[in-house]
């Protein structure tokens, strides 16, 4: 802020100080005195104008005083900027579309966890945006069903194993986080989609019947093989529920033959689930050992 020189001010100030205001203000060295020790001839409103317009000279958007205020565009013009606009973006539409591509890509991998939490938090709080989302997500699905499903039909061929074993590795980690919660999210399941359930026994029945090849151990041979083990469990010794169990399940190349059989309690057939019977017992190994120490 520039400082307002007054003649009383002037009167007590220095030739050197007075010099140097004068220059501020932008005054003349020229223009008349008043008295011997520097006092100007301009009046406080002169001084002070003159402050003003030298204070606001060259700041955009500070009109000085006295200025002239600008002109409104003249009619049309702004249309003919449009336009001209338009026509710049069609024919460079494919540089600027890159361009902004990649710029949205580069703050996207930047932001990306923060950017989709605000789009959850949003997509959850907003049930118009969510509704409208959807609506758009269905038509759009709609006008491409056949295509989305040829694509994933192929993806599926190409990526089976792939995508089989995230899943399973993605199930196993829930399970090991909370067991009751995905038991109890399965059992409502099965009770609300009771066909489909039924329909994936089946087909499983029909997969382990064809991996088996055809072949059978016969009831003379299990009852055999029980008296063999002593109508036990060949991993814990119980007697409760005793189950076939595969040696090497059938989903992983075992046969449905009597020397790939052995009887197992109905709490380990189920956790060994797709194990061989290998890879089972050193897990109960590491577990006696551990409860030991």
């Amino acid at each position: 802020m520039h400082a307002v020189i007054t003649p009383s001010t002037a009167t007590r100030s220095s030739p050197n100080v007075a010099r140097a205001r004068r220059r501020e203000l932008g005054l003349s060295r020229n223009e008349p005195r008043n008295n011997a020790r520097g006092a100007t001839s301009c009046t406080a409103a002169q001084i002070s104008h003159r402050n003003v317009s030298s204070h606001c000279a060259g700041r955009p958007g500070i009109a000085r005083v006295g200025d002239a205020q600008p002109a409104s565009p003249p009619t049309g013009a702004i249309p003919r900027l449009r336009a001209r606009q338009r026509r710049y973006h069609e024919r460079h539409r494919t540089r600027l579309n890159e361009t902004r591509r990649g710029r949205d890509r580069a703050r996207y991998a930047a932001n990306r966890e923060s950017l989709l939490s605000a789009r959850r938090e949003q997509y959850r709080s907003d049930q118009a945006l969510a509704e409208r989302i959807r609506a758009r997500n269905r038509a759009w699905y709609e006008r491409k069903r056949d295509q989305r499903r040829e694509y994933r039909r192929r993806y599926w061929q190409e990526h089976g194993d792939e995508l089989h074993a995230r899943s399973r590795e993605r199930n196993r980690r829930r399970y090991a986080e909370d067991p009751r919660v995905q038991l109890d999210y399965y059992k409502q399941w099965r009770l609300q989609n009771l066909e489909r359930a039924r329909a994936y026994v089946r087909v499983s029945a029909h997969k382990r019947r064809a991996n088996a090849a055809g072949t059978h151990f016969t009831f003379e041979a299990w009852e055999e093989l029980l008296r063999t083990h002593g109508g036990r469990c060949a991993y814990c010794g119980s007697t409760d529920h005793i189950e076939a169990d595969h040696r090497i399940p059938l989903c992983r190349g075992g046969t449905n033959e009597i020397n790939n059989i052995l009887p197992a309690c109905r709490r380990c057939n189920r956790r060994k689930h797709r194990k061989t019977e290998d890879e089972f017992r050193a897990v109960l190994a590491a577990e006696g050992s551990n409860s030991r120490a």
